[in-house]
This record gives C-alpha cells, sequence and structure tokens, in this order.
C-alpha cells in the first residue's frame, strides 16, 4: 500500500506492531547502558543512588512483550502473570520497599557442561 500524499509505502499491522516494539526494545536498551554506566560510576565512588518511583506493572509489561516477540520467533510459549503485584502491593505501606523473587525454568536442551 502507498500513500497517496507522501508516496511512501504504508505499514500493515503487523508490520506497525513489530516497529512499535522494536522501538521499545531500542529504549530499553538505551535506559539499560545508562544503567550500566550509574552503576559503574557508583562503584567508582562518583555519585550517589537516588531511589525513585516507577511502575512495576508497566515495566513488567514491557519486558514481556518484548520476550514474548523473541520466544514466538523461536517457536518458544512464554508464560507470565503479574497478578501477584496486586496482593504484594496491597499487603505493603506506600513507600516501603516490596521485595519480589522471579523463578524462570529452562526446559531446553541448553549446552552440555
Amino acid at each position: 500500500m502507498r500513500d497517496a500524499a507522501s508516496g511512501r509505502q504504508r505499514l500493515s499491522p503487523g508490520q506497525s506492531e513489530h516497529l512499535a516494539t522494536v522501538h521499545r526494545s531500542g529504549e530499553h536498551l538505551l535506559t539499560l547502558v545508562n544503567k550500566v554506566l550509574d552503576l559503574s560510576r557508583i562503584e567508582a565512588g562518583r555519585t550517589v543512588v537516588t531511589p525513585s518511583d516507577f511502575d512495576l506493572c508497566e515495566l513488567l509489561a514491557g519486558l514481556k512483550e518484548m520476550c514474548a516477540l523473541v520466544a514466538a520467533n523461536k517457536g518458544l510459549t512464554l508464560r507470565a502473570s503479574a497478578q501477584f503485584l496486586g496482593s504484594a502491593e496491597a499487603g505493603s505501606k506506600p513507600g516501603s520497599p516490596v521485595r519480589l523473587s522471579f523463578e524462570v525454568a529452562d526446559s531446553g536442551v541448553g549446552i552440555a557442561a
């Protein structure tokens, strides 16, 4: 399909979705690189750690979406649930730290030890 006004080819809905995921992945990668640089500065004693609030559900949803695309391309099934966050949040006071743990199961053959 071509856009009559610009002459450019329009993306299909699937292509648009993949492009949005690539864009989010790029932003996530940039954030990770910046975090590594921050950690390097902290370890060198050149900066101070400042706690900040973030939306954990949004972070996990973005990570799930990025991982789901990779998993689907490899014919894998990705299962993830954020239902536990509601109960963790309900049982804690605002501003208090919440400790979460994650478990990953790998059923692949992997690399022989």
